[in-house]
């Protein structure tokens, strides 16, 4: 999946240096992952190394092309590594909004205006379990409904 989208002509993939992938919902032959621009990652003052993130932080990490995927969330399983902070901090990509406000270096309601941007475009992969060599993809910049995933024979 991250090969065909640094190999993608239509992909995103040459503009930006830091990918989020998500799973969606699965069905019992199929994986719905999405692969998007990450732009900031925001700890809390209480995610730490080798701890449960809580807030959105990713647990797990490949770097590819000078590009970094990121995906999972941290639980008792999975926790945050002193590894993947670093990679975080050679990316650039780790924000310390929480840790200003609390020091009063910014104002309280900064977190109020974590900006997202809901039209950026999304690749998005429909991937057989039984065979992760036969997918579809989807390239858009809304959420796909169940009911508008592609057809994807995974016998």
């Amino acid at each position: 999946m991250i090969a065909d989208f640094l190999n993608s002509k239509s992909s995103k993939a040459k503009e930006f240096r830091v990918y989020n992938i998500t799973e969606f919902d699965t069905s019992n032959d199929k994986y719905y992952f999405s692969i998007l621009r990450e732009t900031k990652i925001f700890p809390s003052l209480s995610d730490t190394i080798n701890g449960v993130a809580k807030t959105y932080f990713p647990t797990k990490f490949v770097e590819k092309n000078n590009r970094l995927f990121l995906w999972g969330y941290a639980d008792k399983n999975n926790l945050i590594s002193s590894e993947l902070v670093k990679k975080l901090q050679n990316y650039d990509i780790v924000d310390s909004l929480f840790y200003n406000v609390k020091e009063g270096t910014i104002p309280k309601n900064s977190e109020e205006i974590i900006l997202t941007d809901d039209n950026q475009e999304a690749t998005n992969y429909f991937v057989c379990k039984s065979d992760i060599t036969h997918y579809a993809k989807i390239i858009n910049n809304k959420v796909i409904k169940s009911r508008n995933y592609p057809e994807l024979n995974c016998d």
